[in-house]
């Protein structure tokens, strides 16, 4: 495809853009495969601290938000940022330190992250701390911890938008360790852990992110496959393994349990 596009469309190819992605052709990677929309959400947001593509669109335009006015001046420079915003998105340095985080995470697998929003807002706040030259390690630790309470608590399922703009605006105004506090006290309280998360294991959906982030904390243990001396939980990820039951089936079949029952998350291993 490189090739093709880079035959047909010469005027393309001798573009900064182009250049900027030519390290794509040997990439092979699947675990966050961003789309024409990730990328421009993702630019926009780490660039211009908002979460509206609406409102990129009235910037584009020359939209001053405070005179409600359309200034030329605002329009070119809305322009270079968004330029700026969608090189850093390309960056290779950026990109694979990103996929590193998230696979040190134990999230080593892409059928492992079902929500494309929740890795597009990580990718947002890598580039955003790597802007403020925070520490990598630091980094790390936050895009870790970000990305998993964003998981857990289905941070971006509904109305992302609205989410992606509150949460780069708080992260802009008080900073990434006080508002990951808040968030965290917030949102993942005794209460989370005591009541919220057990009712949202009653379901059979193996894809639920609730045993993928159960799965990703043994990848990150480098825990043994269920019955295994030698096999790891990361080995059969990677080897598409089977999901067994923790109760074998056939038994709480035999006591009474039903099927939706029986075939809950919670007795769910690999």
């Amino acid at each position: 495809f490189y090739q093709q596009l880079a035959d047909t469309d010469q005027e393309f190819a001798n573009t900064e853009y182009f250049q900027k992605m030519t390290w794509l052709k040997n990439e092979s990677d699947d675990l966050y495969d961003p789309s024409y929309t990730d990328m421009l959400r993702v630019a926009f947001t780490s660039q211009f601290k908002r979460g509206r593509l609406a409102d990129l669109v009235a910037l584009l335009s020359g939209r001053n938000f405070v005179t409600r006015d359309y200034e030329e001046s605002i329009a070119e420079e809305s322009f270079n940022k968004l330029k700026e915003g969608l090189f850093n998105f390309m960056n290779e340095t950026n990109f694979k330190n990103f996929i590193m985080i998230l696979r040190s995470a134990g999230f080593i697998e892409s059928s492992m992250i079902r929500s494309q929003n929740t890795i597009n807002f990580a990718y947002i706040l890598y580039i955003v701390l790597r802007a403020q030259r925070i520490a990598p390690a630091k980094i790390e630790s936050y895009i870790r911890k970000w990305f998993v309470m964003s998981m857990l608590t289905r941070r971006y399922s509904s109305s992302p938008e609205s989410s992606f703009d509150f949460d780069i605006k708080r992260i802009n105004e008080i900073g990434i360790t006080k508002y990951i506090e808040d968030v965290e006290a917030a949102e993942l309280s005794d209460a989370f852990w005591n009541a919220g998360l057990p009712q949202q294991m009653n379901t059979s959906v193996a894809s639920s992110p609730y045993f993928n982030v159960y799965l990703a904390s043994q990848v990150y243990e480098n825990d043994k496959g269920f019955l295994s001396r030698d096999i790891t939980v990361q080995d059969l990820l990677a080897f598409k393994g089977d999901v067994h039951h923790l109760f074998p089936r056939n038994y709480l079949k035999k006591h009474g349990l039903t099927r939706n029952k029986y075939n809950q998350i919670a007795n769910y291993v690999m």
